[in-house]
């Protein structure tokens, strides 16, 4: 099923930008073309913001200025918050609306929005001024394909990340190689290559070494371990002898002190102190426990410990003794268990060295003999133990150093094998993933080359195509001006840079910057913008143009209206915004096909009401509410109607060639105007419409000679102005309103001023024809 064509019907703004009030704008769907007049600083662009906001999910304008991140906070209206605001436009059915949530800008119904295509000054500036790479992000939206756009891209990516591998590789590759290169050169450039000399040292087998290496660090390590036991010991012997001294001391000073006291010795001593720690642990005798004799036992306590305090040298002497006696025997266990220590370690070498290989045992210089000594012993012995200080003397001089010699070169072998076939297993490894990448990097190159061109072919096709219809456009606007032809093309061997050229009086693919003038390089910013819209419209799409020219002659202005009016037709909808008034006065004087045309226009505003849109009506419409009201304004009607004789009288001048007045400003009073229609033209003045005619020198007299009501009513202070009745005002109202109503095309709703035919003057809409073609000749 067909999709039917959208039209907006209405947008409503909330508390967004300049919409301080909820204001709704409404649009006529019959019309396809929409003009949103308002001076500076009215609300135009707060409107096309709203369009924006909601069916691109944009900042609207605020994103052309450099507030950064800010920009959604400077959305809502002065003084509101974000939650305030939201945007609401209307077709058919259910409106669509945009609000702000934590997520961004939240459109709901998310689907099927319109396709809203807007212009501002500022991107025909871009588009003319910034340099290729640029201008290409400015037509991104329209000419890239974003699905290849980013298949590419991955491409680019994985021929940048492949190509980084594969140097990677080669790297590797390349550094293994020379590694191997330099040993085969230490080595004396043995065989054909270093690759073979590499190879074939690899093939060796090194696993007797690495045995080798084994036994003789197990070996050290046992001899270590003896050797540890051996200080063990030297140190148990040298405390035992100390502690055997220091007995032999305290022995000789309690024999000292026992003497001085001949009949207290340490024997007496003992007995007195064993008797005390009887009685006191007996608390129930009364008597003498040896020969129970009954003893006042407080007394014999107190005698027991004056005996004990007397002998205090004799008791600190024992003490010491037997201190000294058991430190001895302490350290005489500890340099046994040493010496048990000593003979268990050498045991475990001896047996060890019984498994070692001769050659091993050869290197260490231990005879079957050495080993033959320990079997001659059970235990400890200061003899076996002088047979290995004997060996171990010589091993630390002599032996030690040949067996790290032995196996630093064992060592080295194994390392160098090692490093060899780390990097061949490098060489063979990187070759092959090189290989491999080097095929990858060829093929993605190879299909990048193909997205690409295909991507640059089908953006070229676009470009061609509206290249085409720009040449047309802009043809349109400027016939006759030796300009134009531009051409847009994508720089050859480059990345998204677009590149335009023109002709300027017969000379092709100039810059256009360097050679036209301002509103021509508007014109043609304008013209790419349509034919790019027209390329990708669709069914959805809405065409906005805000406030795109700033100043343009009469001739210019009435070609761009032409043009827009012959686009209204291809795109569904096209909304127009401008404070140029001269173009919104066209209309009002019937200068353009207002009939087609909804036109829009907005008040002053002020941050109390916000944007203020009221009804627009052209000059004609105004006489006919004017004259459909029962108490009108007489000043007002006399004043308007006046006016608007003015401009049919000006047009009829102009298009006859009139003969008026010289005057500095160009500009003629009514009776000027009336003048200048001469009798012989007058007489033969008429239009032709549905098969009617009407002569207009009777209703142009009626108004013309009525024209001094105007005068008198509607713009002087006089006193015949009073003299006249409403009925009369009345009366000339209505008679210009005839001259109006015969001149203007009811259909079309502008004046007739083209030459198609060469008979006579005819309407945009052809149906009313204007007579004669020229002013009869004197």
């Amino acid at each position: 099923m067909r999709m039917q064509k959208m039209k907006v019907k209405s947008i409503a703004l909330n508390n967004f930008r300049g919409s301080t009030e909820r204001v709704e704008i409404s649009f006529n769907t019959d019309k396809a073309l929409s003009l949103i007049f308002g001076e500076n600083g009215t609300g135009k662009s707060t409107i096309v913001d709203g369009f924006d906001f909601l069916c691109n999910g944009n900042y609207g304008s605020l994103a052309n200025y450099s507030i950064g991140t800010k920009a959604k906070s400077f959305l809502p209206a002065f003084g509101k918050k974000l939650s305030d605001c939201f945007v609401e436009v209307r077709s058919e059915g259910e409106p669509w609306r945009a609000t702000f949530s934590a997520d961004g800008i939240t459109t709901s119904p998310n689907m099927n929005l319109p396709d809203a295509r807007i212009l501002r000054r500022q991107t025909i500036l871009r588009l003319i001024e910034l340099e290729p790479r640029k201008r290409f992000d400015e037509l991104k939206a329209f000419i890239s394909v974003p699905n290849v756009d980013k298949t590419e891209s991955v491409f680019r990516n994985a021929i940048k990340d492949t190509e980084k591998i594969f140097n990677e590789h080669t790297r590797s590759l390349s550094q293994a190689k020379d590694t191997i290169n330099v040993m085969w050169e230490q080595a004396g450039k043995t065989g054909q290559s270093a690759l073979d000399w590499a190879q074939g040292q690899a093939s060796i087998d090194t696993s007797h070494l690495s045995d080798e290496n084994e036994t003789i660090r197990r070996m050290q390590n046992l001899i270590s371990y003896i050797e540890i036991a051996g200080s063990a010991l030297e140190e148990a012997v040298r405390i035992e002898l100390e502690a055997a001294e220091k007995e032999t001391v305290a022995k000789k000073e309690q024999v000292v002190v026992e003497n001085k006291k001949k009949d207290k010795d340490s024997e007496l001593l003992l007995l007195l102190q064993k008797a005390q720690d009887y009685i006191h642990t007996h608390t129930g005798l009364n008597g003498c426990p040896v020969c129970e004799t009954k003893l006042d036992m407080k007394n014999l306590i107190k005698q027991l410990g004056d005996r004990i305090t007397e002998m205090d040298d004799v008791k600190t002497a024992t003490v010491v003794t037997a201190q000294a006696r058991s430190q001895a025997e302490t350290k005489k266990s500890l340099r046994i268990n040493a010496e048990e220590q000593y003979f268990r370690k050498l045991e475990t070498f001896i047996l060890f060295c019984q498994k070692t290989p001769k050659a091993i045992l050869d290197l260490f210089e231990i005879t079957q003999n050495f080993t033959n000594i320990f079997f001659e012993f059970t235990s400890y012995s200061d003899n076996l133990r002088e047979a290995f200080i004997g060996w171990h003397n010589t091993y630390k001089k002599t032996i030690e150093a040949v067996v790290n010699a032995r196996m630093n070169k064992n060592q080295e072998s194994i390392l160098l094998q090692k490093t060899i076939l780390s990097h061949l297993g490098i060489v063979v490894e990187k070759e092959s993933l090189a290989k491999t990448k080097e095929k990858t990097l060829s093929d993605l190159k190879e299909l990048h080359k193909i997205i690409e061109k295909e991507r640059k072919d089908y953006i070229e096709n676009i470009l061609v195509s509206i290249s085409n219809d720009v040449a047309d456009l802009y043809e349109t606007l400027h016939p006759d001006e030796k300009i134009g032809k531009a051409r847009f093309y994508l720089k050859p061997n480059a990345i998204g840079s677009l590149e335009f050229d023109a002709s300027f009086q017969g000379k092709d693919e100039i810059p256009p910057q360097a050679y036209y003038s301002e509103s021509h390089l508007d014109t043609l910013g304008i013209c790419v913008f349509i034919a790019l819209s027209k390329y990708y419209k669709t069914n959805s799409t809405i065409l906005i143009l805000d406030d795109v020219l700033t100043s343009v002659d009469a001739e210019h202005m009435d070609r761009f209206m032409q043009l827009l009016h012959d686009q209204s037709k291809i795109f569904n909808q096209i909304i127009v915004t401008t404070h140029y008034r001269p173009w919104r006065d066209r209309y009002r004087w019937m200068k353009g096909p207002s009939s087609n045309v909804d036109v829009i226009e907005l008040g002053p505003w002020t941050l109390h009401h916000g944007i203020q849109a009221k009804q627009f009506l052209n000059a004609v419409e105004e006489l006919r509410e004017i004259s459909s009201l029962e108490n009108f304004d007489r000043q007002q009607a006399a004043s308007k109607a006046g006016i608007v004789l003015e401009s049919m009288l000006d047009f009829l001048t102009i298009q006859y060639k009139c003969l008026l007045p010289r005057n500095p400003q160009n500009e003629y009073t009514l009776g000027e105007l009336v003048n200048g229609l001469d009798s012989r033209l007058s007489k033969l003045l008429k239009v032709k419409r549905e098969g009617s005619e009407i002569a207009l020198k009777e209703i142009l007299d009626k108004s013309v000679n009525a024209q001094w009501i105007r005068n008198c009513v509607g713009c002087h202070f006089n006193s015949l102005g009073s003299e006249i009745a409403d009925a009369e005002v009345r009366e000339f109202l209505n008679s210009v309103i005839e001259v109006a109503n015969a001149l203007v095309c009811k259909s079309c709703n502008s004046l007739p001023k083209k030459n198609k035919s060469g008979s006579y003057l005819e309407c945009n809409c052809a149906k009313l024809e204007l007579y004669p073609l020229l002013r009869p000749s004197a």
